[in-house]
């Protein structure tokens, strides 16, 4: 999956906080920090500010909701494209190609029975 350019749900920045460098922010106001210290990972909603809400969670706990939400959309995306093949038949690909990229999701394929990374361990 990639970057969007609008509000992105489930992406590679978020594994990025468990997999890569342990830190990700998601380049809109506000200025939301994912970021890893240890075996917590802490979601700070603004950054740019010393009083923002913070919620602090361990790292395998994040990647189960992560991998859950991300199954979920891609469920949502597989409906959706059926509802749309049956009701948009002419514009059914198109329509689903766009639903696809405003979740960052891949446009084809059934949900998938396994998390997107499996071996990773938080």
């Amino acid at each position: 999956m990639g970057r969007a350019v609008g509000a992105q749900l489930v992406g590679d920045d978020h594994f990025d906080v468990l997999d890569g460098d342990g830190r990700a922010s998601f380049g809109h106001d506000p200025s939301p920090l994912a970021e890893r210290h240890g075996d917590a990972v802490r979601l700070t909603v603004d950054a740019d500010r010393d009083d923002s809400p913070v919620i602090e969670l361990a790292a395998g706990e994040l990647r189960s909701l992560l991998t859950g939400a991300e199954r979920d959309l891609t469920g949502f995306l597989a409906l959706a494209a059926a509802w749309a093949a049956r009701r948009l038949p002419g514009h059914a690909a198109p329509v689903t190609s766009a639903l696809a990229r405003a979740l960052v999701l891949p446009a084809q394929g059934p949900p998938s029975a396994s998390p997107r990374r499996p071996e990773a361990v938080g």
